[in-house]
């Protein structure tokens, strides 16, 4: 039962993880490329979209689904 609930709480955190941090890196790339310069909010997007996926990581090894619920 335990595993399910981690799993649960697993795959939330992946999934809005991976939307910042994607979505936070395609923002860096475009204005650095166009401008030369760098937005704080996509920074802080990137920063935290990782330590989303780091706490997904973290709550896969405490279950048992592996990295299957993370998308390694």
């Amino acid at each position: 039962m335990t595993s399910r609930l981690f799993s649960l709480v697993a795959v939330p955190l992946s999934l809005v993880g991976h939307l910042l941090f994607w979505g936070g890196s395609a923002t860096l790339l475009r204005l650095y490329q166009q401008f030369g310069g760098t937005d704080p909010l996509a920074v802080a997007a990137v920063a935290f979209g990782i330590l989303l996926i780091v706490a997904a990581l973290a709550t896969v090894a405490l279950g048992g689904l592996g990295a299957f619920v993370v998308g390694v």
